[in-house]
């Protein structure tokens, strides 16, 4: 039926940004509770400032299609999106995408996670895995002993071993 097809789009549109802010204020008060921990917001630097409210396109984000969103002990808060990978340090979005960095391939990012060490590790829908550590970023694909570049998850074990889940994992 088309009105229910039409009901269930106009809830989906104003769920989205229901959840964004949700995500935005538990962010914001996570970082208001870990104190000095957190570099991403400098909130005496942030006094004055207006933060970022509009999770858009049109302020920054990639892609309105978000796949994970995770913080990392330094603060930032990153989006695996459609569009690419976003870091977000509560003023703006930066975009880490094939249109950015060479590193990545392709701008569909599934997943992410923090290793312990503090490098991020992307997974990406075609593109491999990225791994992003300081200011040094490498690609890893079948040449690297992924079973395919079709990656839906990545994560670390308890050993530090990082796995990725391919679309051909057994």
């Amino acid at each position: 039926n088309k009105s229910e097809s039409n009901a269930v789009l106009i809830a989906v549109d104003r769920i989205i940004p229901m959840i964004l802010r949700y995500i935005a204020a538990t962010w914001l008060a996570s970082i208001v509770l870990i104190g000095d921990r957190a570099q991403a917001l400098d909130l005496n630097a942030a006094t004055g400032s207006t933060l970022q409210r509009d999770w858009s396109v049109p302020a920054g984000l990639p892609s309105t299609n978000v796949w994970k969103v995770a913080q990392t002990t330094d603060g930032y808060l990153w989006l695996a999106t459609e569009g690419g990978l976003a870091r977000f340090d509560g003023f703006q979005f930066t975009t880490f995408s094939s249109r950015t960095h060479d590193v990545f391939t392709v701008d569909d990012v599934r997943n992410l996670t923090e290793a312990s060490d503090g490098a991020l590790w992307v997974a990406t829908y075609g593109g491999g895995v990225v791994r992003l550590h300081g200011d040094e970023m490498q690609r890893f694909d079948t040449e690297d002993g992924l079973d395919d570049v079709v990656v839906y998850s990545v994560i670390q074990t308890s050993d530090g071993s990082i796995w990725a889940g391919t679309a051909t994992s057994a």
